[in-house]
C-alpha cells in the first residue's frame, strides 16, 4: 500500500541529522537542532508551486505539519502554502 498527497498537500520525509566527535562517536543531544528541511515524497494534483518535484528539499513552516506513520516509515504532509522555499 503506498502512501501518496491529496489535493493541495505535499507528503514529504525528513532526515535526521547526527553529529559526530572528531572521534567518530556520534553524539546525542535532544536538544540539537533538528535538520529544517523535508525531502518531496509525493505532490498532490491540485499543487500550483511551479517547478516542485519529488525528490527536492523544501523549508517548511514546522508548526502547520502533520504527520503519519506508514510500514515503519514517518512521512510528514504539509499544505501548498506552507511551504517556505525549495532547495534545488
Amino acid at each position: 500500500m503506498a502512501v501518496t498527497a491529496v489535493k493541495t498537500r505535499v507528503l514529504f520525509t525528513r532526515k535526521e541529522v547526527q553529529k559526530e566527535s572528531k572521534g567518530g562517536i556520534i553524539l546525542s543531544n535532544p536538544n540539537q537542532e533538528q535538520n529544517p528541511l523535508g525531502y518531496v515524497h509525493s505532490i498532490g494534483p491540485d499543487v500550483a508551486i511551479q517547478g516542485l518535484e519529488v525528490g527536492d528539499a523544501i523549508s517548511i513552516n514546522w508548526q502547520a505539519v502533520g504527520m503519519l506513520e506508514h510500514d515503519g516509515d514517518k512521512y510528514y504532509i504539509v499544505d501548498q502554502s506552507n511551504i517556505n522555499a525549495i532547495v534545488k
